[in-house]
This record gives structure tokens, sequence and C-alpha cells, in this order.
């Protein structure tokens, strides 16, 4: 396990150890045994991904710039400060991260945004939450558990939940684009195996499917916004997919026509 701190002594590319300072070890390209720490770059060159890539943890400093170039980042652990993903910089064009393994926490309060967050901790127990809320381009849960932890969640195009658990206990969580019209790839949420819960803060989504698993909205008000298509409707619930609306209000509010698509029985507290 090293501290290993980008310092672009060479070139801009992430794959040469000439670029990178590795404490107590011969220089070398980060692997997921380091924590990675990219400094200011503001005077140094951008480290710029030329393939996918794996670390312990991530640390984007103050004025420190990341090129993802349309590569992933997995993280396979977090940091002393039990950060796994800790942006205070830039993120510059396209950049995936998937976190496994030990949970953490994301922070973001940077400026770009993550494209497609994927988490996937196996086997482990763990948990992985935010720290700061977080405005990203797809989530995906393979496996484990991920809480937003009160702060706010947007997705700009779908959550898909294929195993493990999202719970959104509080705070507010917004998935799909208002009034988009989905093919199957973009429902802003899609349940396909695993579990996700709404608690007390509001939920706007496009559209919800459910495949397989559990949709359980606890309490707080849940707007659904997506209209329908022929392959389409803003709640749609087949499959072994469990629903069930135990608390708040499930709110349609499209622009055009809203219908509901159930293959299943399903629970509804209150509609609007």
């Amino acid at each position: 396990m090293a501290v290993n701190t980008w310092d672009g002594a060479a070139n801009q590319h992430w794959d040469d150890a000439a670029n990178w300072n590795t404490t107590d070890v011969t220089d070398r390209i980060p692997t997921d045994a380091d924590d990675v720490i990219i400094p200011d770059t503001s005077e140094i060159s951008n480290p710029t991904l030329r393939q996918n890539q794996d670390v312990k943890s991530l640390t984007i400093g103050t004025d420190g710039t990341l090129v993802g170039a349309g590569h992933t980042i997995t993280i396979d652990a977090k940091n002393g400060s039990n950060f796994s993903l800790d942006n205070q910089g830039i993120i510059d064009g396209t950049l995936n991260v998937k976190v496994t393994g030990d949970g953490g926490h994301i922070r973001e309060q940077g400026t770009g945004s993550i494209n497609n967050l994927e988490v996937d901790l196996g086997g482990s127990s763990e948990t992985h939450r935010l720290s700061d809320s977080i405005t990203i381009g797809s989530l995906t849960i393979t496996e484990g558990d991920f809480q937003p932890n009160g702060r706010n969640l947007t997705v700009g195009g779908q959550a898909r939940i294929n195993g493990g658990t999202l719970t959104c206990s509080s705070g507010a969580i917004l998935f799909g684009q208002t009034d988009l019209s989905p093919a199957d790839s973009t429902w802003g949420l899609y349940v396909n195996g695993g579990t996700f819960t709404g608690g007390s803060g509001t939920h706007t989504i496009s559209h919800i499917f459910g495949a397989a698993g559990t949709v359980t909205l606890t309490s707080g008000n849940t707007t659904l916004n997506g209209f329908n298509t022929s392959s389409a409707s803003p709640l749609k619930v087949t499959g072994s997919t469990t629903f069930a609306q135990t608390a708040g209000k499930v709110i349609f509010n499209g622009t055009n026509q809203q219908s509901i698509h159930l293959q299943r029985s399903i629970q509804f507290h209150d509609v609007q």
C-alpha cells in the first residue's frame, strides 16, 4: 500500500510511471494498492486516461484536473479518511467510476461529473455512501448497498438496480429527464433483481420499470413525470417484482397521456 501522487513530470499520460511520485517504493503507475492523489495541476499537465485503471482510492485536489477520455477507474477500497472518491477539483471529459470491495464515502465538491457510477461490492456487507449531493449521468447497482445518506442524488439518465440495494432514506432524488419518451434502456428507474427504497425525501422519476426485485416507497412524495410510448408507461410492473407504497403520495404529473402497465398486483397508499 502506498500514496501515489501525480507530478506530470514527463507528459499527460496516466499510464507512464515517470509522471508519478510513489511513497516508499519505486515510482510506478497506480495500482489497486495505491491511494492516488491528483494535486493542483494548473501549472503542470493534467493526467489523462488512455485505458481503464484500478486504484485503492482517488483524491482530486483543489484545481486538480483528471481527464477521463471515456475510460473507467475502478476504486477498490478507501483511504484513511474513509473516502473512496474525494473530488475537490475538476473532472474533464467522460469518466466512468466503479466502486468495489470495502465501503466508503464519495465526496463530490468539484466541477464536471461522473458519466456512469457503478456500485459492485461483491459479497461485502459494507455500504457506500455519499458525503455530498451529486449529479451523475447514470447509476448502476450491481451488488452491495448504496445510500445517498440524506444527500440529493440526481441521475440524468437511468438508475438501474441489477442486484443489491439503493436506499434513499431522505434527501431529494431525480432520475431521468423530464417528459422523456424512453426505450427500455432509458427508464428513469429500472429495477431488475435488487431493491429500491424511497424514504422521506422527494422523488422525481421519469418512469419506473420493475422487471424483478422490490420497489418500496415508505414515505415522501414520488412524482412520475414521464409519458406513454408504444413500449413504456410511467409505471410498469412485471415479472416477479414487488411494488408497495406504504405512505406518502404517488403523483402522475406528465404533460402528456400517462398510464400504468401492470402484470403484478401492487399496493398504493395515495395516488394523485
